[in-house]
């Protein structure tokens, strides 16, 4: 008797968040999913050594590959990893009703966030760029 309470209790406040709500909420645990594997992926990338790294296939899973080929590094990787973590607790916050989540950038400045993030990992990779440049020139 107590399960169908709960069930029924949990099925209305899911019924009670619509499409739209739940598609905001479904979509953002995927993204929160994925950024922490990606988080868990670069911590793993970052204890591997610098000739490791040089290799693709030394890294072991697709993203410390797709890392190495990008040339991330493990500061930009995990901004990248945090940003997509943010974005996604964000469109579960905005799915929810305003009482459960009240820590959240308001709706109607979503595009905030994404150009945050873009802009931050922007400056991480110019940043990467600049101190190997630094880097080869101090070889060269």
């Amino acid at each position: 008797m107590l399960q169908a309470n709960v069930f029924a209790t949990i099925w209305a406040y899911i019924a009670g968040l619509g499409p739209v709500g739940c598609g905001m909420v479904v979509v953002g645990a995927a993204m929160v999913v994925a950024s922490v594997l990606m988080l868990a992926s670069v911590r793993r990338w970052a204890r591997l050594s610098e000739d490791e790294r040089a290799t693709a296939d030394a890294a072991r899973g697709r993203l410390e590959r797709a890392l190495t080929r990008l040339n991330w590094s493990v500061p930009t990787a995990s901004l990248a990893g945090l940003s997509l973590l943010a974005i996604g607790y964000h469109l579960v916050a905005w799915g929810l009703p305003d009482h459960a989540t009240p820590l959240k950038v308001p709706v109607q400045w979503w595009f905030a966030l994404p150009i945050a993030a873009g802009v931050l990992i922007g400056v991480s990779r110019a940043i990467d760029r600049a101190e190997s440049q630094r880097e080869e020139a101090g070889r060269g």
